[in-house]
């Protein structure tokens, strides 16, 4: 890409997005930390039970990103000529 030339807005929008979601993230993850104490005392549990639903929240956050974008990668795939992985 040549320095005169303009960026598409589905790129920067796209780049938008990816910021929105990871400081999402950050904030959500950020604001469970601080709730840790309070979810022990209400459910009565300890740390090391309370402290799993993190990670399990990050992978339900995960899954919806992630299967779209395995989509558009075998389309991809299948429109260069790729291995067939989509049959029409």
């Amino acid at each position: 890409m040549e320095a005169h030339e303009k960026v598409a807005p589905s790129v920067i929008w796209s780049i938008i997005g990816t910021a929105d979601v990871a400081c999402s993230g950050i904030l959500v993850e950020t604001s469970m930390n601080v709730t840790f104490p309070t979810l022990m005392k209400v459910f009565n549990q300890s740390l090391n039970n309370v402290q799993w639903i993190l990670p399990a929240g990050r992978y339900l956050d995960d899954c919806p990103c992630c299967l779209p974008a395995a989509q558009l990668q075998v389309q991809e795939l299948d429109h260069r000529g790729g291995h067939g992985l989509v049959k029409n």
